[in-house]
């Protein structure tokens, strides 16, 4: 496409904000078809009524020497309202931009996903980062929603789609929608997780505001949002929203900031979508309201566990029932206790947050400590006391009392007589059909080294040729101990010890495959040692 001149063109068909050149797919809005490898070069486009040209999904576009003047909105767009491109790539290169409306670019690309290469053009460079109008909003007051800074895509607002019908108010429009809320105006919508715009405010004094937030939401959202300074620090934590029961059914939702004084820029985050805001609304606090936390429950107490193994995590849930925002400093257990959490480093006033705590025991006994969390609380430090009891399970028979399996008995010889502490008692596998096994299983997995085999003590001598199995599922077995002839000597009470690298298994397992004195696989004793 080469040589023409586009006059007045463009148009606002279903509130679309047309371009007067469009290149891409979807020109009627529906996004489909294939744009490849087209030249758009020597064209001329004056007084557009929105966007001068613009781009959807298409590839390998070269757009070179074009000159667009006096556009109605942006001069060149990528992905603008109801055009969107997902996916693209463009060579832009030699032309010009002349005549832009305040607020307007020459330049935007509002796609994350469509490659850009520029090169040689002439036209006023991007504005920096300001103002909506050019003058921060007052604090005390109220901000706008639809009034984030100016500059653009990944410099006052990241946006992952472009949505918004309001293009007649803002150049950029990205997700301005018609609001219904009391005054009118515009609301920001189309919200979605790891979103943000950003705000210039000018705060009077430095002190703790009240944040009234105006939404609305067809259905709770948990989590939705939280406001940050711009070093990036959360000053609200997560603040939940109510269902309020559709996009335009508005309610306020009330947390508290803290803000030094003077000119910042904060930043609304979205963390998770699913509504509107309308406006911020900060108003200075009667005194400091204070932040407090508590935790329930208040102690825990583990049971007995195993010396150097770790327990199951058992849940503290820590709530700010304070009036401001809690700045956490630290979360911390100490003794032979250890923590994860969800707090983070901010948590919002009627917000709570979860510490999971698990025990490591480092000797036998009763062993206590204290999950700790710093910060500027009213009750800081706020502190949980834990207690656990360690059991020192060296000298001990794990697999004393434990279930049993088998591949077969005969008689009244069945695999439970392996564990019942009764040398005197045994299980026998059927006769004549090795190999034959007899497993224990100890209920969790537990570290072992030795295992104690034993016939009663009263029987002769015979030599059984077997393996020892370890597993954590029942399932698949790993050789702890490979296959050899064993003697059980009456001399010796009739005991074998296999020793083997400790190995930490829930099901140990003996497979026999010969025995000199019977046609069948036999145990008396099946003991598990961890040392």
């Amino acid at each position: 496409m080469t040589g023409n001149t586009v006059v007045r063109s463009g148009g606002n068909a279903y509130s679309q904000g047309q371009p007067a050149l469009h290149i891409g797919n979807g020109g009627d809005g529906q996004n489909t078809g294939i744009v490849d490898k087209v030249t758009v070069n020597g064209n001329t486009v004056t007084d557009s009524l929105y966007d001068g040209i613009a781009f959807s999904t298409s590839t390998s576009t070269l757009l070179q020497d074009n000159t667009v003047s006096n556009p109605g909105r942006n001069g060149i767009a990528i992905s603008p309202s109801y055009y969107p491109a997902p996916t693209g790539s463009a060579t832009i290169t030699g032309n010009t931009v002349t005549g832009l409306n305040p607020g307007a670019s020459a330049f935007v690309n509002d796609s994350s996903g469509f490659v850009a290469t520029l090169s040689d053009n002439h036209w006023p460079p991007a504005a920096p980062e300001g103002p909506y109008g050019g003058t921060p909003a007052a604090v005390p007051g109220t901000v706008q929603a639809e009034n984030y800074d100016t500059g653009g895509q990944g410099v006052a607002y990241n946006v992952t789609s472009v949505n918004g019908n309001a293009n007649s108010y803002r150049a950029d429009g990205v997700d301005l929608d018609n609001t219904s809320d009391t005054g009118g105006g515009y609301n920001l919508g189309w919200t979605s997780g790891g979103q943000w715009f950003r705000y210039t405010v000018d705060v009077a004094t430095a002190g703790t505001c009240t944040l009234d937030l105006r939404v609305a939401a067809p259905s709770a959202v948990a989590g939705a949002l939280h406001l940050s300074d711009a070093s990036g620090t959360n000053l609200t934590g997560a603040v939940d929203l109510p269902a309020t029961g559709d996009w335009q059914t508005w309610a306020t939702v009330t947390t508290h900031v803290t803000l030094p004084a003077g000119r910042q820029i904060l930043t609304l985050d979205q963390d998770n979508g699913g509504w509107n805001i309308n406006h911020l609304g900060f108003t200075a606090g009667s005194g400091s309201p204070s932040a407090t936390l508590t935790a329930s429950p208040g102690s825990l107490t583990f049971a007995d566990q195993a010396v150097n193994t770790t327990s199951a995590a058992q849940s503290v849930t820590v709530t700010n029932s304070g009036a401001a925002t809690a700045s956490i400093t630290g979360v911390t257990a100490g003794g032979d206790f250890a923590q994860t959490n969800t707090c983070g480093t901010a948590l919002a006033a009627g917000a709570n947050c979860t510490v999971s705590v698990t025990f490591v025991p480092t000797a036998s006994g009763t062993r206590t400590g204290t999950l700790t969390l710093t910060g500027d609380q009213s009750n800081n430090p706020t502190t949980v006391a834990l207690s656990g009891t360690g059991t020192d399970t060296t000298g001990t028979d794990l697999a004393a009392g434990k279930p049993t399996s088998e591949s077969s008995h005969t008689d009244v010889y069945p695999s439970s007589n392996v564990t019942d502490g009764n040398q005197g008692s045994y299980w026998e596998s059927a006769n004549n059909t090795f190999p034959q096994w007899v497993q224990v299983d100890l209920g969790s997995a537990r570290s072992a080294s030795r295992v104690v085999l034993q016939l009663p003590a009263g029987w002769g001598a015979r030599t059984q040729t077997l393996t020892l199995g370890g597993s954590t599922d029942g399932t698949t077995f790993t050789t702890l101990k490979s296959s050899a002839a064993h003697t059980f000597d009456p001399s010796t009470r009739n005991t074998v010890t296999l020793t083997f690298p400790a190995a930490t298994q829930r099901y140990f397992r003996v497979t026999i495959t010969a025995n000199s004195g019977w046609p069948a696989g036999q145990v008396s004793e099946f003991q598990i040692w961890t040392s």
